[in-house]
């Protein structure tokens, strides 16, 4: 992988090649593969740029009460609604604390 200078951001759970995200390894390569022979097109599904990425899920950790919690060294979903009882669950992976808050939270 260094001779294609692609990394794994464990944040994201993807991997960077180009300054690009994509799912598997198999992609990146692929798209670091193409670039090398002058193809230029990138390939996959999947690519956004990482600070695409990145500000996407600072928009979801606001919309869903998302933040992380220092003290606890954790991702902590607790939505902040009078109507809604307090629930504060505590998540290492903010991938896993997102998909909880979308599939739990209450508009």
């Amino acid at each position: 992988m260094k001779k294609y200078q692609i990394e794994r951001n464990d944040a994201l759970g993807k991997f960077i090649c180009d300054q690009r995200l994509f799912d598997t390894i198999q992609l990146a390569l692929a798209h670091a593969d193409q670039v090398e022979r002058g193809a230029g097109q990138p390939i996959g599904r999947t690519q956004v740029t990482e600070q695409d990425e990145i500000s996407r899920k600072k928009k979801e950790m606001e919309q869903f009460g998302v933040r992380f919690n220092k003290i606890k060294n954790r991702y902590v979903y607790a939505p902040t609604r009078s109507d809604v009882p307090y629930e504060e669950k505590l998540f290492y992976d903010l991938d896993d604390a997102l998909n909880y808050a979308r599939k739990n939270h209450i508009p």
